[in-house]
């Protein structure tokens, strides 16, 4: 399973294998799901996944309470005892930036999670393109261009990166 994507070649095909569903667009240019994305994951890359994900689910849960913070704290400016407006002025900021720090305890988890695993996925695909490659007659080198299969590897295989990195990471 994982040397299917690696054995179509870079170059589009001529007309062959469209998609199925009607898009027209060859299969080596259709959208891949998340799934097929994360096909090359080991058991670490997807427990880092998890605790990744739990992060995004923290700190999503975390920009609803500092609102509820911030408008308790409005709120208490309109009690008449002094004493107790400074004490719950003093309680609410403390909680606001314990917030604020547990907000960037958690995006900073986050983000080191899913930029290891696209890391690592990348490597992986990376190689596979390249056994891929190897497997190739020599023929199918005669008419493209070596240096425009290697950087056509780098390209797409970076651009897998960027998407399961920091971009999956701020959806």
């Amino acid at each position: 399973q994982r040397q299917s994507m690696c054995n179509a070649a870079h170059l589009p095909s001529k007309g062959k294998g469209s998609d199925s569903k009607g898009s027209g667009a060859p299969k080596w240019q259709r959208n891949a799901s998340l799934r097929q994305l994360y096909r090359f994951a080991s058991k670490t890359d997807r427990w880092q996944m998890v605790a990744g994900v739990s992060a995004v689910v923290v700190s999503g849960a975390n920009q609803p309470l500092q609102l509820v913070v911030f408008g308790q704290l409005l709120d208490s400016f309109n009690l008449t005892d002094k004493s107790e407006v400074q004490r719950r002025i003093f309680f609410l900021a403390g909680m606001y930036a314990a917030l604020g720090v547990q907000q960037l305890i958690t995006i900073s988890i986050q983000t080191a999670c899913f930029t290891t695993v696209a890391a690592r996925q990348s490597l992986r695909m990376r190689a596979a393109y390249f056994a891929a490659l190897a497997r190739r007659p020599l023929s199918f080198f005669d008419g493209a261009d070596a240096g425009g299969l290697a950087s056509s590897v780098l390209e797409k295989t970076t651009a897998v990166q960027a998407g399961l990195g920091d971009d999956l990471a701020q959806l």
